[in-house]
């Protein structure tokens, strides 16, 4: 995804359409961080005036919360022989 949109024209404006479903994904990932500190850095896409660039950097932060995210609470466990996650929930 982000390959495709890094290839289209920097400025050229998104399908709202497209947006709101990607900002239905994102809203998923903001709950699954809700408590991570990378949080406050995570927006959701501006479906008015949202440009292509701008998309791009907005996903590749949460990216990289979700990276932070495994890798804090993802972990091997000796007992079963593999990771796991080590989560409260």
């Amino acid at each position: 995804m982000i390959k495709a949109l890094s290839k289209k024209k920097q400025d050229g404006a998104l399908n709202e359409i497209k947006v709101k479903m990607v900002n239905k994904i994102l809203q998923k990932v903001k709950t699954i961080l809700k408590d991570d500190p990378s949080l406050e850095f995570l927006d959701l896409l501006d479906e008015v005036s949202l440009t292509n660039s701008d998309a791009v950097l907005i996903i590749t932060q949460f990216m990289a919360g979700m990276q932070q995210y495994k890798d804090k609470y993802f972990k091997y466990n000796r007992s079963v022989g593999k990771s796991v996650w080590h989560t409260s929930d």
